[in-house]
């Protein structure tokens, strides 16, 4: 019995402990960086914009600031969950939301099977390429690119006058 009381503290001893060491902090300088790195923009992005909430429960007043304006509490809420229009609202955001996503969902999808129909292999890249760009580019790129493709000056209308589409 004592032999094994023995083995137990034996094996106690044995166990690793990490110890801390600015060693070791020092060998992971780079890792240590980018962690204080991403904490800093977590805390900047994250929690720091969790303060506006307050303004939900005061009578805010630029002059005043967020923290400088009169505390209302919940009436703001209670005027709101008490107005006759309320149910409305909240019943034309819900409609809304469903008639967006299925109209989106049936036009994606009839979209893909008429591209998908499409025999001629360069002209069915191409218009999957236009389609495609405003999620990979700015909407300010795209806008702006449709805007010189078709003013006046144009390539749209001067294929248009080319073809004789059009007349200058």
């Amino acid at each position: 019995m004592a032999e094994n009381v023995a083995k137990i503290k034996k094996r106690k001893d044995n166990i690793y402990k990490p110890k801390f060491s600015f060693k070791e902090v020092k060998r992971q300088k780079a890792l240590m960086i980018w962690s204080v790195l991403f904490l800093i923009y977590g805390i900047v992005f994250y929690y720091l914009p969790l303060g506006g909430w307050v303004m939900a429960f005061k009578n805010y007043k630029t002059k005043d600031g967020i923290f400088g304006s009169k505390w209302v509490g919940l009436d703001k809420f209670k005027f709101l969950f008490s107005d006759d229009t309320f149910k409305q609202v909240i019943r034309n955001t819900l409609c809304m939301g469903v008639i967006n996503l299925v109209a989106t969902f049936v036009t994606a999808i009839a979209f893909a099977i008429l591209l998908n129909e499409i025999r001629n292999r360069h002209f069915k890249k191409t218009v999957q390429t236009i389609s495609y760009m405003p999620h990979f580019l700015s909407w300010v790129i795209v806008t702006g690119l449709l805007h010189d493709a078709l003013s006046v000056n144009g390539i749209i209308n001067e294929i248009l006058v080319k073809t004789h589409i059009l007349s200058s």
